[in-house]
């Protein structure tokens, strides 16, 4: 009628009364517009018998004489409290958790129906509830491809709506109509309408043309089917009662991005899910394949709606495989057995498995043993079917540091290799080099350049006089450029 203000419902905007007659009685409450008009409604119990002069010589129930405090100066004066349904979200959740624990219960065999939603009784000055005209007019999943370019389909006129995991993101074109005055100022609290998916929920605009829009669909893969794969409207202060809701089939693939699998382990499982209740199947397909892979002919169906194949894979690093999963045999509104949606893996590709052979390399042999000299040592680190490992494969260098030392080494490796430089050492010691990567060990052995020769002289003997001389030869056996120091003991010199 106006903000704030109460009217009667009856025709005429008379007022719609009924008896409260003693003991326990069911009244069921019409009003003229059969619940076609959007509006909010109050039902009140009177403190007068009706026809009963009430306060300033009005008769009762009436609207003319209100409250004085707020927000009773808005209601009929004379209220009496009375016993109103309101909703119990923590029994109505204890409820259903004990269903669900039924549910997985194997022993039990007679599985029981899902619980209504509780409700407990509390003293109100009154009883209220609104109508709404609600028209859903598009439902539309959005998916970006590989270009960027997006694409929309709206599933509010599919046969199967289905909201895949490709999908980014879900948008509702709607209409909401309500009555053109607020509800009366709020005893429990403000009441706002909701549109949920699955569980995210957003705050609706009441008008026409609106638009809300749900980013966040991944978590749907993470529902209950039975209870969440929907698109819901209820209001906030009582989510159990629903006053719309449009349910959905949801189809996904895992994996649905980039897998790498090990050389070593050449499979893995490819698992589909389709949500529709429909007796649809899933079909396979090996959409990429470029190292001889395969999948295998017969899937595992763990239930109607979970479907699982092995892919086996080649077990050279570098080959990629896609596997196509898509709904079979769905049938539609006129009866037709049709092929539907369909989604593809991320890309698989194979990758080095665990280290298994070391192969090292020097760029020389020798060295001699005075410790200028350097080594450089290569290890190539490959896996069990000869690939080069992984990038970044941690390596560990070892040596006889009494005798040695490194000057760098390179601990990570790059293409399956890593270099280390070693330093020569001060003793004609051979020098053991061990490299460790994973559960492999290998060990090379540094060779130090021995010197070896014999003294050779023109005469036996000379006098002490200092005047005679003897030449004297060293042969000895080292590579060219190896120093060589000469020594004499007292009274002897060289010249």
């Amino acid at each position: 009628m106006a903000p704030n203000q109460l009217q009667g419902v009856g025709a005429g905007n008379d007022l719609a009364s009924f008896a409260i007659a003693p003991g326990r009685k069911t009244q069921v409450i019409s009003v003229g517009s059969n619940l076609t008009t959007a509006e909010h409604y109050y039902v009140h119990v009177i403190g007068k018998g009706k026809d009963q002069e009430c306060s300033g010589g009005g008769s009762c129930p009436g609207f003319s004489n209100t409250g004085t405090t707020a927000p009773y100066d808005t209601r009929p004066n004379l209220l009496v409290p009375f016993l109103v349904p309101l909703p119990d979200e923590d029994r109505t959740w204890i409820d259903y958790r004990t269903y669900r624990g039924l549910l997985a219960d194997e022993a039990i065999t007679n599985k029981p129906n899902k619980p209504l939603p509780a409700y407990s009784r509390a003293y109100r000055p009154e009883y209220q509830f609104s109508q709404y005209g609600l028209e859903m007019k598009e439902i539309n999943a959005t998916a970006t491809d590989a270009n960027g370019a997006e694409t929309s389909t709206n599933i509010l006129k599919s046969d199967s709506p289905t909201i895949t995991s490709s999908d980014d993101y879900i948008t509702a074109l709607y209409s909401l109509i309500s009555s053109n005055n607020d509800r009366l100022t709020a005893i429990d609290g403000p009441q706002e309408l909701v549109l949920a998916l699955g569980e995210e929920e957003q705050l609706i605009t009441i008008g026409e043309d609106q638009s809300i829009t749900f980013s966040n669909i991944a978590h749907l893969a993470s529902l209950d089917p039975e209870d969440f794969l929907s698109m819901r409207l209820y209001t906030n202060n009582d989510a159990s009662n629903i006053l719309w809701e449009y349910a959905f089939g949801s189809f996904g693939v895992y994996p649905e991005v980039e897998l790498e699998i090990s050389a070593d382990d050449h499979f893995t499982y490819i698992t589909a899910m389709s949500v529709h209740g429909d007796g649809s199947d899933i079909g396979w397909k090996l959409i990429e394949n470029s190292g001889g892979g395969n999948i295998s002919e017969n899937a595992t169906e763990l239930d109607e709606q979970v479907s699982i194949i092995t892919l086996n894979t080649s077990t050279k690093v570098g080959d990629t495989y896609k596997v196509r999963s898509q709904l079979i045999n769905i049938e539609t509104q006129s009866g037709v057995k049709a092929i539907g949606s369909y989604l593809d893996t991320g890309l698989i590709k194979v990758i080095a498995g665990k280290p298994d052979t070391i192969q090292i390399t020097k760029n020389i042999e020798h060295y001699p043993s005075d410790n200028t000299g350097t080594v450089t040592l290569t290890a190539l680190i490959k896996d069990q079917f000869g690939n080069h490992v992984e990038d970044g494969t941690a390596v560990t260098w070892l040596a006889n540091e009494s005798t040695s030392s490194f000057i760098s080494v390179e601990n990570i490796t790059v293409d399956g290799l890593v270099t280390a430089e070693l330093r020569s050492p001060k003793l004609p010691v051979d020098q053991v080099v061990t490299v460790m990567s994973g559960d492999v060990v290998h060990s090379t052995t540094m060779k130090v350049n021995r010197v070896s020769g014999s003294l050779t002289s023109d005469v036996a003997v000379i006098n002490v006089d200092n005047t005679e001389t003897a030449t004297i030869t060293a042969n000895v056996n080292a590579t060219d450029g190896t120093p060589v120091f000469w020594m004499s003991k007292e009274r002897c010199g060289f010249r």
